[in-house]
Parts: C-alpha cells; sequence; structure tokens
C-alpha cells in the first residue's frame, strides 16, 4: 500500500487522533509514527507536531469535526456544512459505528464518575432548576386537561402526571386516554391543551 492510497483511507475513515503517548488506529492497517525525544520526559510538543503531521495529510474536504491542527476543541462550534454531513451520514441508524453493540461492564465502570469523581457529588438542583428540567422534558409544553363530553375545560393541568395525581390513577392510564381518545370512565375526555 503506498502512502496516497494510505491518506485516502485515512481520510475515507473519518480517524481520530488521540493526543497522548500513543497514536490508535483500529482499522485493516496499522500506520507508525516514530520519533526520538531529546530528553527522557515525554514531550507534548513533540507529540502534537507528529499529530499535526499525520492530520495535514487529511483531505478535509470529506471530514467533519477535525480541526487542521492538534489542538483542542474547546469553544468550537461546528459549521452548518459540517452539521449536516453528521446528519446524513447517520440518517440509516446502521451506519452509526455502535450500532447494535453494548458497552461491557468493565468499560461501563472505566465511563462512570462514582462519588467524589462526579462533577454533581454532593450538589442539588435548586427547585428552580428542576421546574425549568421539568419543563424541557415535558411532552406537552401546553398540558393537559379534562373535559366534559360536550368539549368544555372542567380542570387544567401541566402535564400527565399532575393530572393522573389529581384523580389518583397512573399516568400511563392517563396517557392511553390521551392517545385513544376514548372517555374515561364515560365521564370525561383527556385532552392536550390547546395553545
Amino acid at each position: 500500500m503506498n502512502i496516497l492510497q494510505i491518506e485516502n483511507l485515512i481520510a475515507r475513515y473519518n480517524l481520530l487522533f488521540v493526543n497522548t503517548v500513543y497514536i490508535i488506529l483500529i482499522f485493516a492497517f496499522m500506520m507508525r509514527g516514530a520519533f526520538t525525544y531529546d530528553s527522557k520526559k515525554i514531550s507534548h510538543k513533540a507529540l502534537t507536531d507528529l499529530e499535526d503531521s499525520y492530520i495535514q495529510k487529511i483531505e478535509f474536504n470529506l471530514l467533519y469535526n477535525f480541526m487542521r491542527t492538534a489542538t483542542s476543541l474547546t469553544g468550537y462550534k461546528h459549521t452548518d456544512s459540517a452539521k449536516g454531513k453528521m446528519i446524513k451520514r447517520f440518517e440509516d441508524k446502521t451506519n452509526h459505528p455502535f450500532w447494535s453493540k453494548h458497552h461491557s461492564d468493565s468499560a461501563k465502570s472505566l465511563i462512570s464518575k462514582p462519588g467524589v469523581l462526579n462533577p454533581m457529588y454532593g450538589k442539588t438542583h435548586t427547585e428552580e432548576t428542576k421546574k425549568l428540567l421539568s419543563e424541557k422534558k415535558m411532552k406537552h409544553p401546553h398540558g393537559v386537561g379534562i373535559y366534559d363530553l360536550h368539549g368544555d375545560l372542567v380542570k387544567r393541568f401541566n402535564c400527565n402526571v399532575d393530572l393522573a395525581d389529581y384523580l389518583n390513577i397512573s399516568k400511563v392510564t392517563v396517557g392511553k386516554y390521551l392517545n385513544s381518545g376514548q372517555a374515561y370512565k364515560n365521564r370525561f375526555d383527556f385532552k392536550v391543551n390547546p395553545c
């Protein structure tokens, strides 16, 4: 395989270079970059320069989410073109590299941040934040209501759960009646509130 073929293969597979002591490439081929240190200490600059040399060989018109230099992505904003490429690539869910795969228990333990490692450890959300989070998750932002069989509003609620609590029934039951359009106990309709 010559260098041109390798460069084109790199461009096609959207490689992610990890700025660590080792540059890991998991593909049908292996590329090695050798360099020597002037001292025995690890040189961040030497690794960054090596990574830059590989990155410069990539055709950027085929890629997204790539910086042209091996530096931090902090503050980077995706262009509309890059967003379009990301959307197009995963329109078919089976194209995703993790499709039908699952993390092993050991991988999950490496990912998780229990106890003091978790950024929310020992903290609680304020009531205002909890309310904002709840509003963002609402399926029906204008709420739901109980209507009589003539279509007149009896009582308005912020969400299914509030309506379920009011009637002392399950939120699943409320959802079923909302979706089916059937009358609850032949007396009331559950409807999504209009704007």
